[in-house]
């Protein structure tokens, strides 16, 4: 129990309910395996997303802060780099938008090897659809990382409020 001078941590063993509604919403949930849509204990995500876009601050940042979950955050996506940096950190979980897909589609295969995302078990893309070509082409290249996206983070924090006075 919290108490003055007390910091609470929330539990990592499972995804709170309306948190675990996020990704899923995001990326359409994995049908290969539900459980997959979880953040567990030990993932580690990364994004080079802006928190001031709604899908960086209300996807993102809303489930690494409501799961605990620990979160790299690029502050200028370079392809290349970014990739380094996910396999160095053990990165788990890649959430991007399709631009930053078709750049690490981009890079030589000397950058950018078949098993580069190997340790990822889920890529996400959000904030605009990505292309079905886009994300087939990743899941070819880099095997095991998967990537889905859809678009209109935009009406996410409103979509919920109905128009009118109360």
């Amino acid at each position: 129990r919290a108490g003055p001078g007390r910091a609470r941590t929330p539990p990592r063993c499972r995804t709170p309910a309306p948190v675990a509604a996020l990704l899923p919403a995001a990326c359409g949930p994995d049908v290969d395996d539900p459980a997959d849509d979880a953040v567990a204990p030990d993932d580690v995500g990364f994004t080079g997303i802006p928190l001031f876009y709604v899908f960086g601050l209300n996807v993102v940042l809303g489930v690494a802060l409501a799961t605990g979950l620990p979160l790299v955050l690029e502050e200028r996506f370079c392809p290349a780099a970014s990739l380094a940096t996910v396999q160095r950190l053990a990165v788990t979980l890649v959430v991007g938008v399709p631009p930053m897909f078709q750049a690490w589609l981009a890079l030589p295969e000397a950058d950018a090897p078949a098993g580069a995302f190997a340790g990822v078990r889920r890529a996400v893309s959000g904030a605009a659809a990505l292309a079905p070509a886009v994300a087939a082409a990743f899941e070819a290249r880099f095997r095991r990382a998967r990537a889905r996206g859809t678009g209109l983070t935009e009406g996410a924090p409103a979509a919920g409020h109905p128009p009118g006075p109360r």
